[in-house]
């Protein structure tokens, strides 16, 4: 694939997408949607949605690289195929590793105790590897308990294996990422600050005007766009059926 002009034959232009990683409740389905109401208001009537499936993501490898058939066990599901978890570094600080293939295990396993532990037969498959993860996880926790996690990252970093720190809540909200980006919000009059909508559509931006109305603040409104006179409303006030903004029901 290389550049091409405008104009040229058989060219085509592509726009760039947009990941959408929130947890579950979080409102992704509204969001895409709401994007692409977005791009066809635009005249931009083409899209792709890609969602992710965690039985795709997650129980496919497991099976097909461990030889595992992952089962629910209420709200969790076991997936002990590949290291991975939060560790805490002698400096305190908590840590998250992972490794979700036999590639990358391999790795892991230099990183946090050398060829010894990498080329140990108990963990030269995902398979043998999940029969055997006590000792892989004793493993992982003993070297980055006894190290900073300044020594953990650059050990990790050496052997190309994933870890990343865990943000604190006083982190997230002092993040540069975050910050940037804009998705902590306040709102005037109000201390607590919250997540702002998502995403942030360039043409018709989101705004949080509050974080929770009045009880009966939007009662008159609707009930005229139903048709109700403000003769009936005060009377249905008065009776206590409905509401108004700074009026107390009888």
């Amino acid at each position: 694939m290389e550049a091409g002009g405008e104009n040229q034959i058989r060219s085509v232009q592509f726009r760039q997408g947009w990941f959408l990683g929130d947890g579950t409740g979080c409102g992704k389905g509204r969001q895409v949607a709401g994007i692409i109401l977005d791009n066809r208001l635009k005249g931009r009537k083409r899209a792709l949605w890609v969602s992710k499936n965690d039985k795709l993501l997650e129980d496919v490898p497991a099976l097909t690289g461990a030889n595992l058939s992952p089962r629910r066990n209420g709200l969790r599901q076991p997936m002990d195929f590949a290291p991975g978890g939060m560790f805490r570094t002698s400096d305190g600080v908590w840590l998250t590793v992972s490794a979700g293939s036999a590639e990358t295990a391999q790795r892991l396993l230099r990183a946090v105790g050398g060829g010894a532990l990498a080329d140990d037969p108990r963990f030269a498959t995902l398979g043998e590897m999940s029969r055997h993860m006590a000792v892989v996880f004793d493993a992982i926790n003993d070297f980055v308990t006894q190290h900073t996690a300044k020594e953990v990252e650059a050990e990790f970093a050496r052997h190309d294996a994933v870890v990343s720190r865990v943000l604190s809540v006083e982190e997230i909200t002092t993040n540069e990422q975050i910050r940037h980006r804009g998705d902590i919000v306040s709102v005037a009059g109000e201390q607590t600050q919250v997540i702002g909508p998502v995403p942030h559509l360039s043409a018709t931006p989101g705004k949080l005007r509050w974080l929770g109305r009045q009880p009966g603040a939007d009662s008159q409104s609707i009930l005229r766009d139903l048709g109700f006179d403000d003769e009936r409303i005060t009377a249905l006030c008065e009776a206590g059926v409905v509401r108004l903004e700074g009026k107390r029901v009888p």
